[in-house]
C-alpha cells in the first residue's frame, strides 16, 4: 500500500485532506486496502462537512464584525443644544451641561445668566444641581467675568477652592473679598493664600489686619520638686478627604485646589499653589478639601506676610510665637510675679515688630497704639503639695 499525503483546499477552508493511492498485490492485501480505504473515505467526509460548517461560520462572524456598531445617543454638546434655553431647564444634568458650555464656546454675554444661578445656591447639604453651580464657577473662571464680593463669599461656603482659584487670578481686583476671608474661619490654607495675594498687591489695610490675628502662647508647668524640665503643647492636624464622581451623561468637570506649597530650595517664603484638574465622568477621584498642620502654623503664615510686605526673611523678624517655662512654686504672690515676668518677654519681640510696620508705614498712628499682644496661657500643674490653689493669670500681657 503506498500513501501519499497532500493538502488541499475543501469547502473554502483551510483544513489538510488525506489522498491514497492504494495499489493491491494479493487478496489479502486487497481487502485490508479496501477496509481501510472505506473507514478512510468516511472520515475524510466528515472532516470535509466540519470544514464547510466551520467556513460558513467564519464567513458569518466576519460579515457581523464588518457592520458599523449602533451609536449610542448623542450629548448635549454634539446635538449643538441651544444653551440659552438649556440654562432655563429644570433638569439637572441639562443645566449642568449648559453652565459647561458657556464657558468651553466663550458664551460672555450669558455670564449674567450664571451669576443669577449661583445666587440662587442654597444652604445646608449638597443637592442635584451641584454640578451645574460648580461648572458655572468654573465658565466664570474661564470668562474672566466680574463677580460681586458678596456674592463671591456666599460660593465660598459651599465651593471654597473654586473661589480661592478665582481670586488668585486678578487679586488686583478683589482686595475687599481677601480682607474680609482674613476674619472668616476659612482653611488655614485659604488663610495663607489670602495673606500673599495681600501681600503681592500691597494692600495698605493687611498689616493691621493680620497683626491682629498673632496669639502668642506660653505653656507653664508649676512645680516645687525642684525639677525644671517642661515638655511643650502638641500641635494638631487635620485633613478634610472624600471621592469626588462626575455621573455618566453629565459634562465633565473640574477640581481646583490652593493651598500653601513648600519653600524653594533656599528660600524660606512657601509658594501659593492654585491647580486645577479635568475629572471625566464615571470616574472616581480623590478630592481634600483643606489641610492644617501645627497648633501655631496660622500665625507662621502671618509672619510669611509680615516678611513679604517689609522685604525681608522671617527670621529676620525675631518673633517668637511660644515659649515653654518652668515656674518653681513658692507663692502666691512670686508666682503671679514670675509669670507676668515671662509674659513680658514674649510680648516684647511683637511690640518690636508692630513698630518696625509703623516706620514703614504699614500701619498707622491709632494702629500703633491699639495692636497689643494676645497671649494665651496653658499652666499644668505638677506640684505634689496642691493645698494652695494657683492664683489667676491676668490678661494683660503687662501683668
Amino acid at each position: 500500500m503506498e500513501i501519499e499525503s497532500t493538502r488541499g483546499v475543501s469547502g473554502g477552508g483551510t483544513w489538510p485532506e488525506l489522498a491514497l493511492n492504494v495499489s493491491a498485490t494479493c487478496p489479502a492485501r486487497s481487502i485490508l486496502s479496501s477496509t481501510l480505504g472505506l473507514r478512510m473515505a468516511k472520515r475524510v467526509r466528515r472532516r470535509g462537512i466540519r470544514a464547510i460548517l466551520m467556513a460558513a461560520l467564519l464567513l458569518s462572524s466576519a460579515s457581523a464584525f464588518g457592520q458599523e456598531p449602533k451609536a449610542g445617543p448623542p450629548s448635549i454638546e454634539e446635538t449643538g443644544a441651544d444653551v440659552p434655553l438649556l440654562l432655563a431647564s429644570s433638569d439637572p444634568r441639562e443645566l449642568a451641561w449648559a453652565t459647561h458650555l458657556v464657558g468651553k464656546r466663550r458664551l460672555h454675554d450669558l455670564a449674567p445668566a450664571l451669576l443669577d444661578l449661583l445666587a440662587e445656591i442654597p444652604e445646608g447639604p449638597r443637592d442635584d444641581k451641584d454640578f451645574a453651580f460648580r461648572n458655572a464657577m468654573h465658565s466664570l473662571i474661564e470668562l474672566d467675568a466680574e463677580v460681586p464680593h458678596d456674592l463671591l463669599l456666599k460660593v465660598y461656603k459651599r465651593y471654597s477652592q473654586e473661589v480661592m482659584y478665582y481670586l488668585s487670578r486678578a487679586p488686583e481686583r478683589h482686595e475687599e473679598a481677601l480682607l474680609h476671608l482674613l476674619r472668616e474661619p476659612v482653611f488655614t490654607d485659604h488663610y495663607f493664600a489670602a495673606i500673599i495675594l495681600l501681600a503681592s498687591i500691597n494692600s495698605p489695610r493687611l498689616a493691621a489686619s493680620i497683626l491682629k490675628d498673632i496669639e502668642l502662647t506660653l505653656w507653664l508647668t508649676v512645680r516645687d520638686d525642684g525639677r525644671n524640665k517642661a515638655t511643650p503643647g502638641e500641635g494638631w492636624g487635620m485633613t478634610g478627604t472624600g471621592i469626588f464622581i462626575v455621573p455618566d451623561g453629565y459634562p465633565p468637570s473640574y477640581l481646583y485646589k490652593v493651598y500653601a506649597g513648600p519653600a524653594p530650595p533656599g528660600s524660606q517664603r512657601r509658594e501659593l499653589v492654585a491647580s486645577r484638574r479635568l475629572v471625566q465622568p464615571g470616574k472616581e477621584n480623590g478630592v481634600s478639601d483643606c489641610t492644617s498642620s501645627g497648633f501655631d502654623m496660622k500665625n507662621n503664615y502671618v509672619l510669611e506676610g509680615l516678611a513679604r510686605l517689609l522685604n525681608t526673611s522671617v527670621s529676620d523678624l525675631g518673633m517668637q510665637l511660644s515659649t515653654t517655662q518652668v515656674v518653681a512654686w513658692v507663692n502666691a504672690a512670686q508666682f503671679q510675679s514670675d509669670v507676668a515676668a515671662v509674659k513680658k518677654r514674649l510680648a516684647k519681640p511683637y511690640r518690636r515688630l508692630v513698630r518696625r510696620c509703623f516706620d514703614k508705614d504699614l500701619i498707622s498712628h491709632s494702629d500703633l497704639s491699639s495692636l497689643k499682644p494676645k497671649i494665651e496661657v496653658s499652666i499644668k500643674d505638677r506640684r505634689k503639695d496642691r493645698r494652695v490653689k494657683l492664683p489667676p493669670v491676668s490678661d494683660d500681657p503687662q501683668q
